[in-house]
C-alpha cells in the first residue's frame, strides 16, 4: 500500500514540477510585464492546488485503509507455493491463493468479479462456486450468514479454469527473509470490507 502511495505521490509531483516549468518559460517568452506576472500568480495557484488535491487523495486512501482494518471481516484464506524475490521492488512475497483459479468456471473476456466464500472445516474461506460477474449471479444466489463476498479482476480462463486477481497478491516483507518464508507460509490472514475489498493483513505458518 505504502509503495503505491509513494509511486502516484511521485507522479502528482513530476506533473506538478512540468506544469510550473511550462509556465516559466511561457512567461519568460511573453516578457516580464504585469499581465504576464499576472498569469505566472495564476498558475502558482494551480499547482497549489495540485499539492493540496495530492495530500487530500493520500489521507483519503490511509483513512479508506485504515477503516477496513478496523472494520473489515476477518478471513483465513489457504496459499499456494509463492515466489520470494524480486530484483526491482526488494523483498516481497508473491501470493498465489486456492482462489487464485476458480476451477469449474468458464468466464469469456477480462473484468470485475465478486465470489462468495464460506468458511471450511480447516478454518479457511473457500469458493462456493457463485460468482457475480458485471451484476449477474451464475446461479440464484441469497446470502447466508458467513458468506464473504470478495471482488477480483479476471484475467484469463482456461479448461474450465478462471484466473483471478484480488489486488492482494503482494506483501512485502524484510530484505533478506524471502528464502525463509519460501514453502512455509501456508494462510494469508485477509480483511474484507461490506464492498468486497479485501486487504492483507499478515501471513501464518
Amino acid at each position: 500500500m505504502a509503495w503505491k502511495l509513494v509511486h502516484k505521490s511521485l507522479l502528482m509531483a513530476l506533473l506538478g514540477l512540468l506544469f510550473i516549468m511550462v509556465a516559466a518559460y511561457l512567461d519568460k517568452k511573453a516578457g516580464h510585464d504585469l499581465q504576464s506576472r499576472a498569469m505566472l500568480s495564476g498558475k502558482k495557484l494551480g499547482f497549489l492546488l495540485i499539492i493540496f488535491l495530492q495530500g487530500g487523495w493520500i489521507g483519503y486512501q490511509v483513512y479508506s485503509n485504515e477503516t477496513l482494518l478496523q472494520n473489515g471481516e476477518t478471513i483465513l484464506l489457504e496459499l499456494q507455493p509463492v515466489d520470494p524475490r524480486s530484483l526491482l521492488q526488494g523483498d516481497y512475497v508473491q501470493l498465489n491463493y486456492t482462489i487464485s483459479q476458480l476451477e469449474r468456471t468458464s468466464i469469456e473476456g477480462n473484468g470485475p468479479i465478486t465470489i462468495v466464500l464460506r468458511k471450511n472445516a480447516q478454518g479457511h474461506h473457500e469458493y462456493t462456486g457463485v460468482y457475480s460477474l458485471d451484476g449477474e449471479w451464475n446461479t440464484s444466489y441469497e446470502k447466508k450468514s458467513g458468506d464473504v463476498l470478495l471482488t477480483g479482476k479476471v484475467t484469463g480462463s482456461w479448461d474450465h479454469t478462471t484466473q483471478v486477481t484480488y489486488g492482494i497478491e503482494h506483501f512485502f516483507i524484510p530484505e533478506g527473509t524471502g528464502v525463509d518464508v519460501e514453502g512455509k507460509v501456508k494462510t494469508a490472514v485477509v480483511k474484507v470490507s461490506d464492498k468486497g475489498d479485501g486487504i492483507l493483513v499478515r501471513l501464518e505458518e
